[in-house]
């Protein structure tokens, strides 16, 4: 897969770090968040430590089969019967919605009409 274009996204400006997408031929895209706390990062330094964290996570990925067996022993929360877990997840997922998890309000009003 050859990487044909590369687009670097401030998140809020660069103060919550930058998030950087490798678009391939075939139309994939890797993505990469990078956190404020990576030093000197800018727009241009940002591609470079998305490429050296891409290749160190390449390098350190378990092979399939260690893989498959974490994949199927790991249950839900839900399965767990973790409620805390199922709570915090219920919390982020209405703040992420907001405000489209907020209710319609529906305000009625009433003019009365002259007597003429």
């Amino acid at each position: 897969m050859s990487s044909i274009s590369v687009q670097v996204h401030p998140e809020r400006g660069g103060k919550d770090g930058y998030t950087v997408e490798f678009v391939s031929q075939e139309g994939g895209i890797a993505a990469v968040t990078l956190p404020p706390a990576t030093d000197n990062l800018n727009r241009l330094s940002a591609i470079k430590y998305a490429k050296d964290l891409m290749t160190r996570l390449a390098v350190a990925a378990p092979d399939e089969e260690s893989l498959a067996e974490e994949i199927s022993s790991r249950k839900s929360a839900r399965t767990a019967g973790d409620t805390g877990t199922m709570e915090e997840q219920l919390e982020k997922g209405l703040e992420d919605t907001f405000p489209c998890s907020d209710p319609v309000s529906i305000v009625a009003s009433t003019v009365s009409g002259s007597k003429d």
